[in-house]
């Protein structure tokens, strides 16, 4: 059997929903712990965000957090549960899951589509699904950017190979609908307007079924697949267009450099992480460096199979094998600065910027491992063991690394929640002051959004709230505001009980 027709086993609707259904049941049992999770800082910036825009003003969504980024789709779907469920975020949690484990069941069809076996595709999935590099993109609640920027790009390239196979028009026009989803839910999406001319030309030099030379292909398909990436590219110069319009540039943060001098300690640094995506916090360097090991070998070996076995593999093992390596690097692009100048390893802070990438860059070895190794069933047996061993050893990191970010949502939501408790009714335009607001590393830094947790645990938008003494590395984006602490009600945060005390309120002025 070739491998474009064992593409065609997953077009049975029960079987597809069948393992839809186990993905799901999957992703909810290694991410229970999340379930209960409060909200963090970016939570309460994010809430706050959208939550006094109206229905009939919905166009804001488009402004919500600009200047940075112009991402509508997510940020409606954090009104709609705003709106529906106020502070309680079970239901956030549950979206977030269920949609992560749609996206490795998409990669499964996605790569079925590409004319890759149903046991490469779902064991590529399986880890995609239980990979401890997703406790921050799929963990954090309100920050669902990449899980949505994901399912969309996705679907994108899903429809797309479709259309390059059978050559119905509806798919092409649903493909474009979704390229344009996925530009609205976030910034690193933009790689689409790459990615899916290399989907043409792999098709084209790589077709499905076709023994008519290179240049006849050629000449016959060139006016059509200009005019349809004509297409592709005016959108997305609108697109450019309207970013401009909104944010007067095409984004990027001040304090996120995005061109420079790569250093090799950071870039070795994210390669490591890359293969071992364990939190420093939660696991030993022994076991990092182990994981790494076990994860490189399998790694270098499905490479040098790739190498030697190219001309053996069939041509959708090719063709599949060679996107998915430029989809890793044309990813890579967004996060150029994390990836070679600042690096991830430590504490997995911005890991989430890596969960579009990763779904290739596993996808990559399994693919050299299964779909270039040996078809005996010997060397199956042993290389679907080898992967399916990976998979407790990443729910156990998985969970350890979602630790952080517990303990990060329990102080900030323990600081809004004793601070309503101990002054339950401050007077109108009241100011209070917090004093020693930590920062965990590993997480984001916890008092970014302290004036919005305070104002929407009260439902009030008078409140100010200010930092005294804050952590040092906070005081790039915060102002120490000690000198006014006087004219408020003051309290303190202990880093030890990590509890809050309620310590006065304003002082007489003389």
């Amino acid at each position: 059997m070739t491998g474009d027709s064992r593409s065609d086993l997953l077009e049975r609707p029960l079987a597809k929903i069948a393992a839809l259904l186990i993905f799901i049941v999957i992703a909810f049992a290694v991410y229970w712990s999340i379930m209960n999770n409060a909200p963090v800082a970016d939570d309460w910036g994010l809430m706050y965000k959208v939550a006094y825009i109206p229905g009939t003003e919905l166009w804001r969504l488009f402004q919500a957090q600009s200047p940075l980024f112009v991402r509508p789709i997510p940020f409606f779907s954090v009104w709609v549960f705003y709106r529906a469920f106020g502070l309680e975020l079970m239901p956030s949690h549950l979206l977030n899951v269920g949609m992560h484990a749609v996206n490795a069941f998409l990669l499964v069809w996605f790569l079925a589509r590409m004319g890759i076996s149903r046991r490469t595709g779902y064991l590529a999935a399986l880890l995609f699904l239980v990979t401890p590099i997703g406790a921050e993109s799929v963990g954090w609640t309100t920050g669902r950017f990449d899980v949505w920027a994901m399912f969309f790009i996705l679907l994108t390239l899903g429809m797309y190979a479709s259309f390059l196979r059978e050559g119905k028009k509806w798919l092409y026009i649903a493909a474009l609908v979704t390229t344009v989803a996925a530009w609205l839910s976030k910034e690193p999406s933009m790689v689409l307007v790459g990615l899916v001319p290399v989907l043409e030309l792999v098709y084209l030099v790589l077709p499905v079924s076709s023994e008519e030379p290179w240049s006849n292909r050629w000449r016959t398909a060139i006016k059509p697949v200009g005019l349809r990436l004509l297409i592709l590219f005016g959108l997305f110069a609108a697109y450019i267009a309207m970013r401009y319009a909104i944010m007067g540039r095409l984004g990027g943060a001040t304090y996120v450099p995005l061109f420079g001098k790569p250093s090799l300690h950071a870039t070795a640094g994210t390669v490591l992480a890359l293969l071992a995506p364990l939190d420093r916090l939660q696991s030993s360097r022994t076991v990092t460096l182990l994981l790494d090991a076990y994860l490189g070998s399998l790694y270098t070996l499905s490479l040098v199979l790739v190498i030697f076995r190219w001309k053996r593999a069939s041509s959708s093992a090719r063709r599949a094998w060679l996107f998915l390596a430029i989809w890793f690097a044309a990813a890579l692009v967004p996060i150029y600065s994390y990836f070679f100048m600042t690096g991830l390893s430590e504490y997995l802070t911005n890991s989430r910027m890596y969960y579009i990438p990763y779904a290739s860059f596993i996808a990559l070895m399994v693919l050299g491992l299964l779909e270039f190794g040996w078809k005996s069933r010997a060397w199956r047996l042993v290389v679907t063991l080898a992967l399916v061993a990976l998979v407790p050893i990443f729910i156990v990191g998985l969970n350890r690394n979602n630790r952080v970010w517990e303990n990060a949502a329990i102080v900030s939501d323990r600081i809004a929640h004793e601070t309503v408790s101990q002054l339950p009714d401050p007077p109108p335009d009241a100011k209070l002051y917090f004093q020693y607001v930590p920062r965990i590393e590993g997480a984001h830094i916890l008092a970014s959004a302290l004036p919005e947790s305070i104002r929407l645990s009260y439902g009030r938008r008078d409140l100010g709230a200010f930092y005294v003494d804050p952590d040092p590395a906070m005081l790039q984006f915060i102002s120490d505001s000690s000198a006014d602490a006087g004219n408020g009600y003051l309290f303190v945060f202990d880093w030890d009980s990590e509890h809050l005390t309620f310590v006065r309120g304003p002082i007489s002025q003389p």
